[in-house]
C-alpha cells in the first residue's frame, strides 16, 4: 500500500504559519519519534502479533496513574487482503497482585477518533492524544486528556491496559489508515493483545474491550469475532461508550447534518474510502462523497489530527446544509460496495455487550435501533442511558464506578451476564 499524498513537511510548515507560531507548542512527545521510522519493508516472515521492536519506560503525563511509564510495542498485523503491516500500541501494567496463575486480566482501551495520519498516533504523546495546546484555553487543558485518564482507571482496577493505535496510524511505512473499515482495525486490535502477551508472560489470556466513539464501533466488530479469536485469547465482554450503532445505515445523514457538528468526520471517512478503493481496485473520487463546501479542504485534512481539524481547518469555515455532502453519495458508495465492507454482523455469539449512550448525543441516534437488532438476534445486552454530551460520556466517573467496572469484574469472574433485551425490545 502506498500513501498517494505526502503532505507532512509542507503541511506542518503551512499550519505553523497559519497559526502564527511554531509547532513547538505541541504537547510533549512520549515515545521517541525514531521508534516509528525504518519499519522493515518485508514482513512476510512474521506472524500476526509478532513484535518488531519495543521501547520501554516511556514517560507519560500525570493523567496516566501518576505518570506511570508505558511500554511502546511495534507489532505485526494483517489486512483483509492478507497483507502484513506494522502496528503500534502502548501497554501499561498495574501494580497490584496478579491472578493465581501469575497474570493480570487485560482491558483494551479503544480510543475515539484522533486523526488518520501517522503523526496522530496516540502512543506518540504523553497524554495518549495528539494535542496542539495553543488551540486550548489554559484552563481547559488538552482536548482528550481523558484518554490518559481512562488508562488510569484501568490500572486502578488492576488490569493491564492495552492501548493500540489504529491500523495505518503510527509506523511511518506508507500503510494507509482505512478510517471506519472493519478488518484492518479488528485484526490490529486483536493482535495488540497477542503482542502484549509476547512481550510479558504476566499478560493474561482473558480480555475485555472498552471503546469510546470510533473505538466502540471497533468493539462491536470484536463482539462478532469473539468466538473466532486465535488461541488462547478469550474475549469476556465488550463495553461501548457513545459508539453503538449500525454504521452501514444512517451515519451519512448524521454526519452531514451541520447542526450536529459532525461533518468534519466526513473528511476522515472520505480518505478512508479513497485508500480502500485504491487498494481494492475500486473507482472513487473525493467528490463522490463530499459536497462543494468540504472539497477545498481535502488535501489539508489527510494529515490533520483532531485538534488540527477543529482548531485550524474548520476554525473559520462556513458550511451550508446542502454543501457538505454530494446528494448522490449514498448511491455512489453503494456502487463500490463500501457499506458491505463496513457492516457489522449482528451475531455476537456468547460475548456479552454493554452499551452506554446518551439521549443528547447525535451520534447515539441509531443506538436504540441497533440494540433492538442485537436482541432480536439473541445476544446478551445491557445498557446505561445518560443525558450527557458525546464527550461527557467518557468523562463520567459515576458511569465507570457504578456500572462499567462492576460489569467488567463480573465478566472476568465468569458470572452469568445480565440481559436487558426483554425491556429493550418492549420499548
Amino acid at each position: 500500500m502506498s500513501r498517494t499524498t505526502k503532505l507532512s513537511v509542507a503541511y506542518l510548515a503551512a499550519l505553523a504559519l497559519l497559526l502564527g507560531g511554531s509547532l513547538s507548542a505541541q504537547a510533549g512527545y512520549a515515545t521517541d519519534p525514531a521508534f516509528y521510522q525504518n519499519v522493515p519493508a518485508d514482513l512476510s516472515a512474521y506472524q500476526r502479533g509478532d513484535i518488531i521492536r519495543v521501547e520501554e519506560n516511556v514517560q507519560m503525563d500525570d493523567s496516566i496513574f501518576h505518570g506511570a511509564p508505558g511500554t511502546a510495542i511495534m507489532y505485526v498485523s494483517e489486512d483483509d487482503l492478507g497483507n502484513k503491516f506494522a502496528a503500534t500500541q502502548m501497554v501499561f501494567f498495574p501494580t497490584g497482585a496478579t491472578n493465581p496463575d501469575g497474570t493480570w486480566d487485560v482491558v483494551i482501551w479503544a480510543h475515539g477518533t484522533d486523526g488518520i495520519a501517522d503523526r496522530c498516533a496516540a502512543s506518540r504523546y504523553e497524554s495518549l492524544s495528539f494535542e496542539l495546546s495553543i488551540y486550548m484555553p489554559q484552563e481547559k487543558g488538552y482536548t482528550w486528556k481523558t484518554y490518559g485518564a481512562v488508562v488510569r482507571r484501568i490500572l486502578e482496577q488492576n488490569y493491564v491496559a492495552v492501548a493500540p493505535d489504529y491500523a495505518g496510524i503510527g509506523p511511518e511505512d506508507g500503510f494507509n489508515h482505512y478510517y471506519v473499515m472493519k478488518q484492518p482495525a479488528l485484526n490490529s486490535t486483536i493482535d495488540a493483545v497477542t503482542a502484549a502477551r509476547n512481550y510479558s508472560n504476566k499478560v493474561g489470556t482473558d480480555f475485555v474491550s472498552l471503546g469510546f466513539s470510533y473505538g466502540g464501533i471497533i468493539g462491536s466488530w470484536l463482539n462478532e469475532a469473539g468466538t473466532q479469536l486465535p488461541e488462547p485469547l478469550s474475549l469476556k465482554g465488550v463495553v461501548s461508550v457513545a459508539g453503538d450503532g449500525n454504521i452501514a445505515t444512517g451515519f451519512l445523514e448524521i454526519f452531514s447534518d451541520i447542526s450536529t457538528g459532525g461533518y468534519p468526520y466526513l473528511h476522515y471517512v472520505d480518505w478512508g474510502i479513497y485508500h480502500w478503493a485504491q487498494d481494492h481496485g475500486k473507482t472513487y473520487d473525493h467528490a463522490d462523497l463530499l459536497g462543494p463546501d468540504l472539497l477545498p479542504q481535502v488535501d489539508a485534512t489527510e494529515e490533520a489530527c483532531w485538534d488540527d481539524l477543529f482548531g485550524s481547518v474548520y476554525a473559520h469555515l462556513a458550511v451550508t446544509p446542502e454543501g457538505v455532502l454530494n446528494p448522490n453519495a449514498q448511491a455512489n458508495l453503494e456502487a463500490i460496495g463500501y457499506f458491505d465492507a463496513i457492516a457489522q454482523s449482528l451475531d455476537f455469539g456468547s460475548v456479552p455487550h454493554f452499551s452506554a449512550y446518551s439521549r443528547q448525543d447525535p451520534f447515539g441516534q441509531t443506538t436504540p435501533a441497533f440494540l433492538k437488532d442485537l436482541c432480536r438476534e439473541g445476544n446478551t445486552v445491557v445498557r446505561e442511558v445518560r443525558n450527557f454530551t458525546h464527550d461527557q460520556m467518557i468523562h463520567s466517573a459515576e458511569l465507570f464506578n457504578n456500572n462499567i467496572w462492576p460489569w467488567v469484574a463480573d465478566r472476568f469472574a465468569d458470572l452469568p451476564a445480565p440481559n436487558e433485551c426483554s425491556e429493550i425490545l418492549a420499548e
